[in-house]
């Protein structure tokens, strides 16, 4: 049972390394950067790096993306799990851009996404609750912090639709 959860571990690894070279080389072979196409590099990084940090526990990489605001909503949620000792290995499968209407300093974007998951124990890894895929309608809300995009708070609509 070990060698699994290493191999999901390292194969989880393995894809979002190769997810990250391949963002990079599509984005260097296009057009100089877009209000849109940094739009959708700021969601996608959020979205990778919400799996490390339900996973792993580490904050780093949404930390690059995200106000403190939304860094703490998030540390919050994810550690009243681990208070029961859960922790979340999750894979996005589809990420679709619906909307985006822009402000001066705020944009609103609402997606659908694909996503597959399940709670594992945090100390023994062993699966809580197994494998489940779920759709979901979202809202990011991003704010300009100089030259760069963060979210700010993020909403699940997918009940409201």
């Amino acid at each position: 049972m070990v060698l699994q959860i290493s191999n999901t571990f390292f194969t989880m690894k393995i894809k979002l390394a190769i997810f990250s070279i391949l963002f990079f080389i599509i984005n260097s072979c296009t057009k100089p950067d877009t209000e849109i196409q940094n739009i959708h590099r700021t969601v996608g990084k959020y979205n990778m790096a919400l799996v490390v940090a339900y996973k792993e526990l580490d904050w780093a990489p949404l930390g690059e993306v995200t106000t403190e605001v939304q860094l703490d909503k998030v540390k919050h949620l994810v550690n009243s799990y681990l208070e029961g000792n859960q922790v979340m290995e999750a894979e996005l499968h589809s990420l679709s851009f619906r909307d985006i209407e822009s402000a001066t300093d705020k944009i609103k974007v609402t997606t659908y996404e694909v996503w597959s998951f399940r709670w594992v124990d945090y100390k023994k890894r062993t699966e809580i609750i197994p494998l489940q895929e779920r759709e979901y309608e979202i809202v990011y809300h991003l704010v300009r912090e100089g030259d760069h995009l963060l979210i700010s708070s993020v909403e699940d609509i997918t009940a409201q639709k």
